[in-house]
């Protein structure tokens, strides 16, 4: 890529990532049959860390707790540039490249149809291509690139500003793949309140003396049930669906312990802790219905994000 518009500096980054376009396809493509699941990146962060290592970043694994966390620096002073990505698949979702049609390469696994393999290269080439360029012009400051686990599972990023990674930072970057080539800026994305409500009841033979037991799979349901009926007052912008982790073992015995699992999405904070608060109450309900107890476990909270315009 080339232009008369462009300064040295972008010309020579530009420069490198050209001459490295080969490669740079090369580790999409790695990344995206590698596709890994969250905190399964594993052969995901090695690669990035090897290449991110060879060009002179200092990479620290393991960031934030995490096994597949990587969080690579190089350079010094001001200004502190972050940017960040992650490089998780997703369940179910295995589909060959370049098909416009679902054609999985392996029925039921994981696949990257979301494209975070993109995400992940492009912000590796880019850190590599303005490393190369910081030391070949000589420019101050340092540049942290953040490989985030299990975004799909809205898990990572608390972690991250939680142990002071963004504290120093002065910019950061973060990019997703999508249909053009574009930024945006303002309140972007969804609040999201990730949390599990497992139900507890008593288990007994359900053929000898169900009248005995308590159906913790009951209150599961009951629940679920009265969050459907609920929708119906939900605001455009909220947002609820689950998955139920546990059902019981096998339909002879009556669950003593069953649980499902919730993302309650809205456009704002107070929208999704306002939801989640309402699916707490159907869950009480649910337990008085059923004679049965619950407790609700959360997995992780986000907010939405606030871009900035450039200036």
């Amino acid at each position: 890529m080339s232009g008369g518009n462009l300064g040295p500096e972008k010309q020579f980054a530009f420069t490198a990532l050209d001459r490295n376009a080969k490669a740079i396809a090369l580790l999409n493509d790695s990344i995206f049959y590698f596709g890994e699941l969250g905190l399964e990146e594993r052969e995901t962060a090695k690669l990035a860390g090897e290449l991110l290592a060879k060009e002179g970043f200092a990479v620290e694994t393991g960031a934030a707790g995490f096994p597949t966390g990587l969080v690579a620096t190089i350079g010094s002073g001001k200004p502190v540039i972050a940017m960040h990505t992650e490089c998780d698949s997703n369940p179910d979702n295995s589909q060959a490249a370049g098909a416009t049609e679902r054609t999985a390469i392996v029925a039921g696994a994981p696949g990257h149809c979301e494209g975070h393999n993109a995400n992940a290269t492009v912000m590796i080439a880019a850190a590599m291509a303005l490393a190369r360029t910081m030391k070949e012009r000589k420019l101050a400051g340092t540049l942290k690139v953040i490989l985030a686990p299990a975004e799909e599972q809205v898990l990572s990023r608390p972690y991250f500003v939680r142990d002071g990674y963004f504290d120093d930072v002065d910019v950061a970057f973060h990019d997703h793949i999508g249909g053009d080539f574009s930024t945006t800026y303002g309140i972007t994305h969804s609040a999201v309140v990730s949390a599990k409500f497992i139900f507890h009841g008593e288990s007994v033979h359900a053929a000898t003396a169900p009248w005995k037991g308590r159906d913790a799979l009951d209150g599961v349901m009951l629940m679920d049930a009265g969050m459907a009926q609920y929708r119906e007052h939900m605001t455009p912008a909220m947002r609820a669906h689950r998955v139920i982790t546990e059902g019981g073992l096998q339909p002879n015995v009556i669950p003593a312990r069953a649980s499902i699992w919730w993302y309650f999405r809205d456009s704002t904070a107070e929208g999704a802790r306002a939801l989640f608060e309402q699916a707490k109450k159907i869950a009480q309900g649910a337990a008085l219905m059923t004679n049965t107890t619950f407790d609700v476990e959360i997995l992780s909270a986000v907010w939405p994000v606030r871009w900035n315009q450039r200036s």
